[in-house]
């Protein structure tokens, strides 16, 4: 479930901005069917991280549904647009809306389980660990690209998706778990003095350079792309005087 916001912020004209909603909203209505008939099937306990998770993107998407039914419904009111391009994606966002909730209430009903150990491969020897700091020397290198691109982000103010930036979030608390749950393994291995000196020091590099690119995502949150679109819509709000929640 990663729905990821349009940006309104690419037009100021409001026929363009809706035929772009209309398509991106016909895609976000597959993806919650879809969604959707995976929850309906057999229940399954769910992990704690992993519920945590569909948690914050269902709330997120029932929190945009409503805040553009709301400013969708004020553009009806005062002609801002085409009627039936306003009054078709009033149908749509409801419908899609009505599939979060039904998500959100087979979300809350599912049975939430304690984490199981982090997925993807990790030591479960001594003799992978000489591999395994091969790992974290990656790890300990910056995220070049993403690095990049955050920073433009936060230098220029330029919005990223909240599903972008909890992609890139989520990956290091992952990958910060993988470390951990090694460190722990190795506690009980036979590891020389250096192997188990290098497997420390390169644990430590991997996780502070996570750390450092989870920041970097948590910087480029304060203007993302929903929360600069509630920015606008608030100032359209307020320019056609409309009293705000």
């Amino acid at each position: 479930m990663t729905t990821t916001a349009p940006n309104p912020l690419l037009s100021d004209d409001p026929d363009i901005w809706l035929m772009g909603m209309l398509d991106w909203w016909r895609e976000a209505e597959l993806e919650v069917l879809y969604s959707l008939s995976l929850a309906e099937g057999p229940a399954e306990p769910v992990p704690q991280k992993i519920h945590r998770r569909n948690h914050t993107t269902i709330i997120r998407n029932l929190t945009r549904t409503s805040s553009r039914l709301e400013l969708l419904s004020a553009w009806v009111e005062t002609k801002h647009g085409r009627s039936d391009l306003l009054l078709d994606l009033i149908s749509r966002i409801t419908k899609v809306q009505g599939h979060w909730r039904k998500l959100l209430t087979l979300s809350e009903a599912m049975t939430v389980v304690p984490d199981e150990p982090p997925s993807g491969r990790v030591p479960a020897h001594a003799g992978e660990v000489g591999l395994w700091i091969a790992k974290l020397s990656q790890w300990a290198r910056p995220e070049a690209d993403i690095i990049a691109d955050l920073t433009q982000a936060i230098t220029r103010r330029q919005p990223r998706s909240e599903e972008a930036l909890d992609h890139i979030q989520w990956t290091v608390e992952d990958d910060i778990e993988r470390i951990e749950l090694v460190l722990k393994r190795a506690a009980d291995w036979d590891l020389s003095i250096d192997d188990r000196t290098r497997l420390l020091t390169s644990s430590n590099a991997a996780r502070q350079e996570l750390t450092k690119l989870s920041a970097l995502a948590d910087q480029a949150r304060s203007f993302s792309i929903e929360l600069e679109a509630a920015a606008k819509l608030a100032s359209y709000a307020k320019f056609k005087g409309q009293k705000l929640n």
